[in-house]
């Protein structure tokens, strides 16, 4: 416990979140801390401003009157957990990275090693935030038409190689056929054109 006095969680004082729980819950500082499981001393120092309870106590304190310590964004909606699924991971046990992409059942093109004619493994990951980005953005656009049908889908990205930049403009000219209806090529995932997974 640090003695950080004045800490804020989001725009407020915890000190005034401890007393609003003892207020809902009809709860005195003594009563508070006999249904959390902390001192009484902890309680009137955390309202004062003296001490910081750890993330565990404060969560037993919340849960006295049915709160729940949970994160939310800038427009206040829920942020979920990112979930791992399991045995997902690579040929050595490790996870995958989390801000990355992940492919699952790999098809020819979207693994860095099947130019070499190896076995692919069942998951992989887009190495590139550039493509990922793109890919996000293709899907948007092609999702979204009544909203983006007036707007060119967006560019591939700059800095790949000049083989792969092809493949990619390739992907847009399907992905442009399939939404004025002049292909059946399939363009959701657009993977089978980057050679940029692992």
């Amino acid at each position: 416990m640090s003695t950080d006095g004045g800490i804020k969680i989001g725009d407020y004082l915890l000190s005034e979140i401890i007393r609003r729980v003892r207020r809902t819950a009809d709860l005195s500082q003594r009563e508070l801390a006999k249904h959390a499981g902390v001192s009484n001393a902890l309680v009137g120092s955390i309202e004062a401003g003296s001490a910081t309870p750890s993330l565990s106590v404060l969560q037993r304190l919340l849960n006295t009157a049915g709160y729940r310590l949970v994160v939310v964004d800038v427009d206040g909606h829920l942020v979920l957990p990112l979930q791992i699924w399991q045995d997902v991971g690579d040929l050595a046990g490790r996870r995958f990275p989390a801000h990355l992409d992940t492919i699952l059942d790999p098809v020819f093109g979207e693994w860095w090693a099947d130019i070499y004619g190896l076995t692919a493994p069942p998951e992989t990951f887009r190495r590139s935030r550039e493509h990922r980005d793109w890919v996000r953005k293709v899907s948007r656009w092609e999702v979204r038409v009544a909203q983006l049908r007036n707007q060119p889908i967006p560019d591939p990205p700059r800095g790949l190689g000049v083989y792969s930049r092809e493949r990619l403009l390739a992907a847009r000219l399907a992905a442009q056929e399939k939404v004025a209806g002049t292909s059946d090529n399939v363009a959701y995932g657009l993977d089978e054109y980057g050679d940029d997974a692992q």
